[in-house]
């Protein structure tokens, strides 16, 4: 439900105040910094950049939005989640699910 792929069947649900079905997904994506394997991130991008695409809620990273600050961030993110040090090679080399850094940004 936080990545609002889908939505309740009976009820509803609210994230961060807002209530699905009534707010921009992509506008709630960018708070929440969320990534996941059900988009289709480039396989080319390394994992410190898939981790940008969480800060944005877009599935290309906008370089421009990123300052120093933000990509110290993501590096931060990927070391707490077992990545010792975040290469530069492409996150396509391991599958979706299989390691510590799938999931949220933690944004």
């Amino acid at each position: 439900m936080p990545g609002a792929l889908t939505h309740p069947t009976t009820g509803s649900v609210e994230v961060l105040g807002s209530r699905l079905g009534r707010v921009n997904v992509r506008d709630l994506r960018a708070r929440i910094g969320h990534v996941t394997p059900a988009q289709r991130v480039p396989e080319d991008l390394t994992a410190p950049a898939v981790v940008l695409t969480g800060h944005t809620g877009t599935v290309q990273p906008l370089w421009r939005m990123y300052d120093d600050e933000v990509r110290q961030r993501a590096r931060t993110l990927l070391t707490e989640r077992g990545i010792k040090e975040p290469t530069d090679r492409p996150h396509g080399c391991a599958r979706a699910g299989s390691g510590p850094a799938s999931g949220s940004s933690g944004r």
